[in-house]
């Protein structure tokens, strides 16, 4: 059975390495943000993230709770990245 990541095959390769920071920068230059910046906001991100699937996951098990939380969140997120023009 092949379960390896295809995109990290050669991860070890000076030049993956060197194509990952390459990326890094770029990246962080189309969302306008330093390094800092990009780390809290995404672990802002990621955070808003695990507590909505969290939710989800509990409104799986009982349909009477958190309702509409996914909903919200995907709504909230969605104001959250216009906002930060993403």
């Amino acid at each position: 059975m092949y379960s390896r990541i295809l995109s990290f095959d050669n991860f070890d390769s000076l030049d993956n390495i060197k194509n990952i920071r390459i990326n890094s920068i770029n990246h962080l230059n189309e969302v306008n943000m330093n390094y800092f910046e990009h780390l809290k906001f995404s672990s802002f991100i990621g955070f808003q993230l695990f507590i909505a699937s969290q939710k989800a996951l509990i409104h799986a098990l009982i349909p009477g709770l958190f309702t509409t939380s996914s909903s919200d969140y995907v709504d909230s997120l969605n104001k959250i990245l216009y906002k930060k023009n993403l």
